[in-house]
C-alpha cells in the first residue's frame, strides 16, 4: 500500500472485524450491569484457529497489534472463518493510560488506526491474540465504568494471535 501501513500476514496472521452487538447501540447501553452479564464481550475466532493456538472457549486472550491491546474471553465457533476473528463494536474503552495501557474494556478502536476508512470499504484490522492456558474469570459486571476499578492481573502466560490492518481494500 501507498503508505505501509499493511502488516505482514507473518507477524499478524488474522484479520479482526467489527459487528453490531446484541446488548448495545454502537456504545449506548455499554455501562449497563445487566446487559454486560448476559452479553460478555467476547473474541470470536474459529475452532481451527483455536486449535493451532491452544485456544479453548471462555479463555481469556490478549488481542493486540502494533497500535493497541485488548483483553477479554475467546468465543470459539465455527461461525466465523478460519483466518478470521471478530469483536461486537461499541464495549467502552478502560485502560489505565498512565500505565500499561491495556484496554480490559476491549473496546475495538484501541487496535484501529485514526485515519478513515474510504466510504464503502471496510476497515479490517489483522491482528495477534496471545491466550493463557487455563480458563479465567469473567471480569464482573460493571467495573468498566468504575473508575479506579482492578484491572485484569497481568501474572499468567500469554501465547499470540495476531491481526494486522487491511484498510484500503479493493
Amino acid at each position: 500500500m501507498k503508505d505501509g501501513t499493511i502488516r505482514k500476514r507473518s507477524t499478524f496472521p488474522l484479520q479482526l472485524f467489527g459487528f453490531h452487538y446484541k446488548s448495545r447501540t454502537h456504545s449506548s447501553y455499554g455501562n449497563i450491569d445487566v446487559l454486560q452479564a448476559a452479553c460478555r464481550q467476547e473474541v470470536w475466532i474459529n475452532p481451527l484457529d483455536a486449535q493451532k493456538r491452544g485456544i479453548a472457549n471462555g479463555d481469556r486472550v490478549r488481542v493486540f497489534n502494533d497500535r493497541g491491546e485488548v483483553r477479554l474471553p475467546a468465543k470459539v465457533t465455527p461461525r466465523i472463518l478460519p483466518g478470521v476473528s471478530a469483536m461486537g463494536q461499541g464495549a467502552w474503552h478502560n485502560a489505565d493510560m498512565a500505565g500499561d495501557k491495556i484496554d480490559h474494556g476491549a473496546c475495538i478502536n484501541t487496535l484501529t488506526t485514526l485515519r478513515p476508512s474510504p466510504p464503502g470499504k471496510k476497515g479490517i484490522l489483522n491482528i495477534q491474540i496471545w491466550w493463557k492456558s487455563k480458563k479465567s474469570k469473567p471480569p464482573s459486571p460493571g467495573r468498566f465504568c468504575a473508575p479506579g476499578a482492578p484491572r485484569f492481573a497481568n501474572t499468567t502466560t500469554f501465547k499470540t494471535l495476531f491481526l494486522d490492518e487491511h484498510s484500503e481494500l479493493l
